[in-house]
């Protein structure tokens, strides 16, 4: 013979599930659960911070002439996603355009000479590129304010 159990106290356990149920729906929907990954790679040779943004939102700050720096930056929204590095006053110093998650062996970089020094951008592993030349004569670096 089965105990007796309160109807309420029945209902109960079926409506948590239920819910839970409609919680993971809710969040696969929603992309929480398929966000692909995206590690950016940062040289900031400048003589200041550098701080980080993906799709407009702070993921990290590089300190004054850091190199190899990493920043995870996933959970940003994209693909795609736009890169950019600031520094403290707003000014976008170097912007990085990302279509999507770059398959195994292939990126993209980008690179700036500025009047506070040179930042390098990267995703996934470009191909080696000529090396970057400073501007020549009549040119000037992007500013730095």
């Amino acid at each position: 013979m089965r105990p007796w159990i309160p109807r309420h106290a029945r209902r109960a356990g079926t409506g948590s599930a239920a819910l839970a149920l409609a919680a993971l729906a809710v969040a696969g929907c929603a992309g929480w659960t398929t966000d692909p990954a995206l590690t950016l790679r940062v040289d900031s040779r400048i003589d200041r911070p550098l701080l980080v943004y993906v799709n407009g939102d702070w993921v990290g700050t590089i300190p004054a002439g850091a190199t190899d720096a990493t920043v995870p930056a996933a959970g940003h929204g994209g693909p795609p996603w736009r890169a950019e590095g600031r520094v403290a006053s707003g000014t976008v110093l170097v912007a990085l355009a990302i279509p999507g998650a770059p398959a195994s062996g292939e990126g993209l970089t980008t690179t700036v000479v500025t009047a506070c020094g040179t930042i390098t951008m990267t995703v996934g592993a470009p191909e080696p590129g000529p090396s970057l030349m400073p501007p020549g004569p009549g040119g000037s670096p992007a500013p730095c304010e």
